[in-house]
């Protein structure tokens, strides 16, 4: 009998804190990520650099789909841009969902130039969550 490993669906996104937001939102953002990602089995990493986002969702390809559609009609959010969406192995990147701060600047060269999509947009991200401030 074979068993079939059970891929992780992936999102990485990055958008624009709506100019007219208060940074407090930023604070209900991650209040309600930490609290209701685990009870749908996301894991993965939000962060943040004063402006942007930049955020890495992996579960289930229907949870993580139905989230990535809430976040993209949240108002706060805005020039919101899907970098890679897919799967890239069995495993999780990410064991729980964490979010963070990251340096200034830091998110804005996935705005900026156009080459970084895919798996290596990804992979850029994942290398620089180890430099993030990450709780």
């Amino acid at each position: 009998m074979t068993t079939i490993a059970a891929h992780v669906f992936q999102i990485f996104y990055v958008s624009q804190l709506q100019p007219d937001s208060d940074i407090g939102v930023v604070k209900d953002i991650v209040a309600v990520s930490r609290r209701t990602n685990p009870t749908r089995g996301i894991t993965g990493a939000l962060v943040f650099d004063g402006e942007h986002f930049g955020q890495l969702l992996e579960g289930h390809e229907a949870d993580v789909v139905a989230l990535m559609r809430r976040i993209a009609a949240d108002p706060r959010h805005r020039r919101l841009t899907i970098l890679f969406s897919g799967v890239t192995g069995a495993a999780r990147q990410t064991r729980v969902w964490r979010s963070g701060y990251c340096e200034g600047q830091q998110l804005d060269a996935f705005f900026a130039d156009d080459s970084r999509r895919g798996p290596a947009a990804l992979a850029v991200f994942l290398a620089m969550l180890q430099d993030a401030d990450l709780v």
